[in-house]
């Protein structure tokens, strides 16, 4: 699904007034997970004007208590900073100056596991990544963003972060089933600045061709579920989970347009006789980082994590378009990328629900999630933070965003998807799978994910 960058809009306005004492304990329990995804936010939404506190105008304190939060260690030092203005008598002249906050170490990918086993003695606040939402939801554990208190949230969210990731984390409802906290997750086009110009890049089958008159190679690690979807969805494709079911059409019309296109440049096209296949398979980072430094590759897709290891030639873009073949006429597609991110979770089965929303808000918020940035090189899904400075000459991050704006699909629960995905693509890459049987090896691929879902 294409997620437009929106305008941005002020993260600083302040939220409209709220009665009443909240209380540590109790508040808003305005219902938990919600189920399936639609992307449509509830009508009867607040006017938000403070997306830090809907509490500005009661400044009451609150009781004491204390809530613990499970994040990423090269976060913990950022965000205990965070906590300490949270609870200062200069916040909101001290509304949360009686609550405790308690930091524990958790990879995001942990968090999940953890919690699925114990809730109840587990955080009550959490990070983890955006393809574990589902999960979530199906453990009954995020607390909904809805009630007298947390629709303001949901409203704040839709506000000043980008529609791709607050989109994927909305509940059937239409209220938001978790924070926000970073758009950071997905793959984009690595090139040799020196070999390729800006225009080269354009098109796949423009870099093919010069890549082979020269010799030499792109790698694309395409015999996984990760990398090699982007044929399918940049067809309007798609898989996931709608609710409890999985929902997947790669067998369709245009599912069958994608892996035609897919033979070709895996298969076909890429080779020539006698000439040293220009499109491999590669290992993401350590072969592209390789190549590029010896100058045998002058492209490869993947993501971040080994920006800092790439020479100072390396540029960074959105992904090409692909040749799809369509009623007999060529026809560029823009190639699309799994896109995701992590959130902030509120553990429906604690206690201290109204607080947790709170500082859940406030660690993700435009300053939450700068100093995040500041502390681990994050993507901001703050539409506001997106645009400093940083951020937008950071290029990772700006091909990322880029990406994400033309071309992305963004990454739920995909479980079922990945081995017989890898055994599709493999398929074809050895030549079992040809245009001739191509039907049958779609309608085998969708029934296996399926069968595993």
């Amino acid at each position: 699904m294409k997620k437009l960058l929106a305008t941005l809009l002020a993260s600083t306005m302040a939220f409209s007034a709220i009665a009443g004492l909240v209380a540590c304990g109790g508040g808003d329990n305005g219902g938990n997970g919600g189920g399936d995804v639609n992307n449509k936010l509830a009508d009867d939404l607040p006017t938000v004007s403070d997306v830090n506190d809907p509490f500005a105008g009661d400044n009451e304190a609150v009781a004491a208590c204390t809530i613990e939060v499970w994040a990423p260690e090269k976060t913990v030092a950022a965000f205990e900073t965070l906590a300490a203005k949270f609870t200062s008598n200069e916040y909101h002249n001290g509304k949360y100056a009686n609550v405790t906050i308690n930091f524990t170490p958790k990879g995001e990918d942990k968090a999940q596991e953890a919690l699925a086993t114990d809730p109840e003695q587990g955080a009550d606040v959490f990070f983890f990544p955006s393809d574990h939402l589902d999960k979530f939801v199906q453990d009954d554990i995020l607390q909904e963003l809805r009630g007298n208190v947390g629709s303001y949230y949901t409203k704040a969210i839709s506000e000043r972060d980008s529609e791709g990731t607050y989109s994927a984390a909305l509940s059937k409802d239409g209220y938001m089933l978790a924070f926000p906290a970073t758009a950071d997750n997905g793959y984009y086009l690595w090139y040799d600045g020196d070999f390729f110009s800006d225009s080269d890049v354009e098109t796949l089958d423009g870099m093919m061709e010069k890549a082979k008159k020269a010799n030499k190679n792109i790698i694309w690690d395409y015999g996984t579920g990760w990398y090699t979807p982007t044929f399918f969805y940049g067809m309007g494709c798609n898989a996931g989970y709608v609710g409890d079911n999985y929902e997947i059409d790669f067998n369709s019309a245009n599912g069958k347009i994608a892996a035609e296109a897919m033979i070709r440049y895996l298969v076909t096209d890429n080779v020539m006789e006698n000439e040293k296949p220009c499109l491999i398979k590669g290992a993401i980072g350590d072969d592209i980082v390789a190549g590029m430094k010896d100058g045998s590759v002058v492209a490869g897709i993947g993501g971040g994590w080994f920006a800092g290891d790439l020479p100072a030639n390396a540029k960074a873009t959105k992904l090409p378009t692909f040749t799809a073949k369509i009623d007999g006429k060529d026809v560029q597609k823009q190639m699309y990328t799994f896109f995701g991110g992590k959130y902030c979770g509120v553990n429906s089965k604690k206690t201290n629900i109204s607080v947790s929303m709170a500082f859940a808000n406030f660690l993700t918020s435009y300053e939450g999630q700068v100093a995040r940035y500041n502390a681990d090189n994050a993507g901001p899904s703050n539409k506001e933070a997106a645009k400093l400075p940083a951020v937008q000459s950071d290029k990772a991050l700006s091909a990322l965003l880029a990406q994400a704006a033309v071309g992305s699909y963004v990454q739920g629960n995909q479980d079922p998807f990945w081995d017989p995905m890898q055994s599709f693509c493999a398929e074809i890459a050895d030549g079992t799978t040809t245009i001739d049987n191509l039907q049958t090896a779609l309608d085998n691929l969708v029934a296996a994910i399926k069968q595993k879902a």
